[in-house]
């Protein structure tokens, strides 16, 4: 995909603008499937992977 050097430069300038300071991250392994949690300004994340495996 192509992006101009503006849009970049949006980008960029958002991405600096962001505050980490209020970033939490959980994360861990259960049944088979990999969960990772966090909380970024406040609001509440979470992702769920399915772990693949040949028996």
């Amino acid at each position: 995909m192509l992006t101009s050097k503006r849009s970049v430069n949006e980008y960029n300038s958002e991405r600096n603008q962001s505050s980490f300071h209020s970033l939490t991250v959980n994360y861990g392994l259960n049944l088979e499937k990999l969960w990772i949690q966090f909380t970024y300004k406040d609001e509440p994340y979470l992702i769920i992977s399915s772990i693949c495996r040949e028996i």
